[in-house]
């Protein structure tokens, strides 16, 4: 968001939500307030959001993580679905979440809700 380079690859040994989204349905993922608590609970958890906005929708992107208090790391290349993460990822829709573990290992993609939350309490709870 602040025009630095971020790296994708978990390197700093924690636990790592990856969210990919768009500004126009950031409002409508009821589950962020709850990895925003465990964010802000727990050292040992991150969250990274990545929004999938097209060109020319850099403001909507930064105002919509504003409005609702998105206080993690977001990055955008506003490149749209030629993000070369979603290729890599192979990401058909949105949002699309992924779980990655301190090692750099994906292991769990698009959980929601309950699910979400009872892995985020499973494997970070302990700590």
């Amino acid at each position: 968001m602040g025009g630095k380079p971020v790296r994708f690859l978990n390197n700093a040994e924690k636990w790592l939500e990856e969210l990919f989204t768009f500004s126009a349905i950031i409002y409508k993922v009821r589950f962020l307030s709850r990895l925003s608590c465990m964010c802000l609970k727990d050292k040992n958890f991150t969250i990274l959001g990545v929004s999938l906005d097209q060109p020319g929708r850099k403001q909507a992107w930064l105002d919509a993580i504003h409005k609702d208090g998105l206080t993690w790391t977001h990055v955008s290349d506003l490149k749209f679905w030629d993000n070369a993460v979603v290729k890599q990822y192979g990401i058909k829709g949105v949002p699309a979440n992924f779980l990655i573990d301190p090692t750099g290992k994906i292991i769990a993609r698009d959980l929601r809700g309950e699910q979400l939350q009872g892995m985020l309490e499973k494997v970070i709870g302990g700590h």
